[in-house]
């Protein structure tokens, strides 16, 4: 490309290594993978196992709370989540209603499939 010999040289920005090695812990604490404190020791592998652990421990929590969701239903024949829609409170004056509630009623989340993208 005509003028590209005037561009920066993106290696030139690069830290070097030893730099790399002195901050690694402070900055794996300051994202949030490690905590204060641990050996900076850090590969693809740990990240990897570290990242699975916490998406297990997020997936269990969201199963045990499944059972007092009222919000959250899912479909017995296809297993397809669905919320119900919630009207927000109002008076029992403007409802009719004892509660002040309205009815709820389900609203089907969107689901994709591979077949169901279109490809552009």
């Amino acid at each position: 490309m005509v003028g590209s010999e005037e561009c920066v040289d993106w290696s030139e920005q690069l830290l070097a290594w030893e730099v790399v090695q002195e901050t690694l812990g402070s900055y794996l604490v300051e994202v949030g993978v490690a905590e204060q404190g641990e050996s900076p020791e850090f590969d693809a592998k740990f990240f990897h196992r570290q990242r699975e652990d916490k998406l297990r421990g997020a997936a269990a929590a969201a199963d045990a709370g499944y059972p007092e969701n009222d919000g959250l239903v899912l479909d017995p024949e296809t297993g397809i989540p669905s919320l119900k829609a919630f009207r927000a409170a109002r008076s029992s004056r403007s409802t009719g209603s004892p509660s002040g509630l309205a009815s709820a009623t389900a609203v089907s989340l969107p689901t994709t499939t591979p077949s169901s993208r279109k490809r552009r």
